[in-house]
């Protein structure tokens, strides 16, 4: 029989300088209707008035715990959010849930999110997200949802292509699957690429689920709001990400020629010639796939106008 005496979910809420927004986020991580949790608040030493906004959660609410980051972690999200697994590795729980700290939860994310990693052999399952600008989404209540399909590393391209959407505010974890298992401190952007693949790698098993459970607010001051504005701070993080995957790859032996010509198309795409290096240089693949990796390369611009005329002509007829 499980106990009561600790929590079934530890909700990781990472912040920094967040404190006009913080408040909306804290909220809606109180309303759940499944209330079995703590969160734990890590602040990576903002500079405005967040631990004040965080005070009375604090002192009114013992489930709500707020901890500074101390130096021995450099800045940064990733960093922030190892902080926090550091701090609960050694609590028990069976779930973990990343949240930001200027998103809002539905309602019914904990108990839904339960409801399925209760009753499946998954190590995640995976939710979906809808952005949301200035006002506070109108929560509808689930009344029913539906498992679409499983995430296993059959499907890596689609994750890292993100048509299967994975990020770290998407997921509930099991505790077991993140096991001695943090983000790469050292990117600024694209963490959460570089972790999925390598978990996947890792034969983690997740499953997906019909329903929004969690709004992702839009805004320029995120980290996807500098990538998309050119920020090269970030988009050099993205291509470091791609490297840190095909290592990945490289070293569980899983690299295949679909997956190395998935890299190699964003070295095109990005302009970032060393990540075809480093596929050619690297991959264990033979002779002929290299050969089809070389031609898709250097001949990338007819690929370009071959790919835009079949898109003209299905468009056409």
């Amino acid at each position: 029989m499980e106990s009561s005496n600790y929590p079934k979910v530890i909700i990781l809420l990472a912040t920094f300088n967040r404190a006009h927004l913080i408040l909306q986020t804290l909220e809606s991580i109180q309303n759940q209707t499944y209330n079995h949790f703590e969160c734990y608040i890590t602040d990576d030493n903002s500079t405005d008035n967040t631990e004040e906004i965080v005070d009375p959660f604090i002192n009114t609410d013992s489930r709500f715990f707020y901890f500074k980051k101390p130096n021995n972690y450099v800045q940064g999200l990733s960093a922030t959010r190892n902080f926090g697994l550091d701090l609960t590795k050694n609590l028990r729980s069976k779930y973990i849930l990343f949240v930001d700290d200027d998103d809002i939860l539905h309602p019914q994310n904990l108990e839904i999110c339960i409801k399925v990693l209760d009753n499946d052999n998954l190590d995640f399952i995976h939710y979906k997200l809808k952005p949301f600008e200035d006002c506070i989404p109108n929560f509808i209540k689930v009344q029913g949802f539906k498992q679409i399909d499983d995430v296993t590393y059959k499907r890596l391209i689609d994750v890292l292509d993100n048509k299967i959407p994975l990020a770290s505010c998407s997921v509930m974890w099991k505790r077991t699957a993140l096991s001695n298992e943090r983000f790469k401190e050292d990117l600024y952007y694209a963490e959460e690429l570089e972790f999925y693949t390598r978990l996947l790698i890792k034969e983690r098993i997740g499953g997906r689920i019909n329903v929004v459970l969690y709004f992702n607010r839009k805004h320029q001051r995120s980290n996807t709001g500098a990538f998309f504005n050119g920020d090269f701070r970030y988009t050099r993080s993205l291509i470091k990400a791609y490297h840190l995957c095909i290592n990945n790859l490289l070293e569980a032996k899983k690299m295949n020629y679909g997956l190395a010509k998935f890299f190699v198309w964003k070295a095109v795409i990005k302009k970032e010639e060393s990540i075809y290096r480093e596929i050619l240089r690297k991959s264990p693949l033979n002779f002929i796939d290299l050969l089809k990796l070389w031609f898709l390369y250097n001949l990338s611009g007819f690929v370009h106008i071959y790919l835009s005329l079949k898109k003209r002509c299905r468009i056409r007829f």
